[in-house]
């Protein structure tokens, strides 16, 4: 398949940068934000018409124990708890990802730290939030996750806003995002007759109804859409170049390393050299039945499985890894 990929990339128009980035969900933009910040050329190319992929309409908190957040809190845990608690979790297959864990547990506060003080990407600490399993050994009852700060849209030019994806309506208020936590919590105080839940409520509707009058949406971003347009913009403006409509077809190798992506846009295909690496972040494969069907536990026909993302995210780099 490598030496068909070459072949068929050879005649077509290229353009070169650092790093090229296939999927623009959270994995994808953080990893154009971090390499743009160290002084890259970056390219994101995204087959939807908008950014965010499924992390957009995801609840956007992260288990990130460790953080900087924690410690000002005076939450102080050792690495063993975290360990532990996830040997609980894993079971057998914490040992086969035990070096995986380790680096996830060394850079999670690192990562937390970094794009609360490099970028526009301002976290909630999840102060109160506890550990899904919490009948585990050293299970947390607080201080292990993060969250993104709610975002208006008013800050994003407006070029990129049309980039961004609007809210699930189906776990939203008439398209209107309501957070986890305090947000939540105002609201549903409001059907108990509470006066600040009221004020609260009538605050957000009111700005809300406005929003869909006069720019055709909802401009006050909470949860998923919150994280990826607060990504998206730190990597705009780190200039990161981010393309919508364009769906990449195959990697392309040369002297036996990949050198870049092949990839249709609007204006055709076209070639994405990449001189320092491509990434794929494409994703799960959600709404892909046989890779559902061959991959996923519990799903002997692909049918079993349901999600809420969107229906791009079929799986394009599993498909495009295993072809080279």
């Amino acid at each position: 398949m490598a030496n068909s990929s070459n072949s068929s990339t050879s005649s077509a128009p290229s353009e070169s940068f650092d790093v090229v980035i296939v999927g623009s969900g959270a994995g994808g933009l953080s990893a154009a934000v971090t390499a743009a910040y160290h002084g890259l050329s970056v390219c994101v190319v995204e087959k939807s018409e908008v950014l965010g992929g499924a992390t957009s309409w995801s609840g956007g908190w992260a288990w990130t124990p460790g953080t900087h957040f924690a410690k000002q809190d005076g939450v102080v845990e050792s690495k063993e708890e975290f360990q532990t608690y996830l040997r609980s979790v894993l079971g057998e297959r914490y040992d086969i990802e035990a070096k995986n864990i380790d680096a996830f547990l060394e850079a999670a506060p690192h990562m937390v730290e970094f794009f609360t003080k490099k970028t526009s990407l301002d976290f909630t600490p999840g102060a109160k939030i506890r550990d899904i399993y919490g009948q585990f050994p050293s299970a947390g009852t607080g201080h292990r996750s993060v969250g993104p700060k709610p975002f208006n849209l008013k800050e994003v030019k407006p070029s990129l806003r049309k980039k961004l994806r609007h809210q699930l309506y189906e776990t939203s208020f008439f398209g209107m995002g309501i957070m986890a936590g305090e947000d939540l919590t105002k609201f549903l105080s409001a059907s108990q007759l509470d006066p600040r839940g009221w004020i609260h409520a009538a605050r957000r509707v009111i700005s809300h109804i406005f929003d869909l009058l006069f720019y055709g949406r909802t401009m006050h971003l909470v949860n998923g859409t919150a994280l990826t347009a607060r990504l998206a913009k730190s990597a705009d403006d780190l200039g990161v170049e981010l393309r919508t409509n364009t769906t990449a077809l195959e990697l392309s190798k040369s002297d036996s390393r990949i050198s870049g992506v092949k990839v249709q846009g609007e204006q055709g295909s076209y070639i994405l050299e990449a001189t320092k690496g491509v990434v794929l972040a494409t994703g799960g494969f959600p709404n892909n039945v046989e890779l559902r069907r061959e991959l996923f536990p519990k799903t002997p026909t692909g049918q079993e499985h349901f999600t809420l993302a969107p229906e791009t995210t079929t799986g394009d780099g599993l498909r495009m890894a295993r072809e080279v």
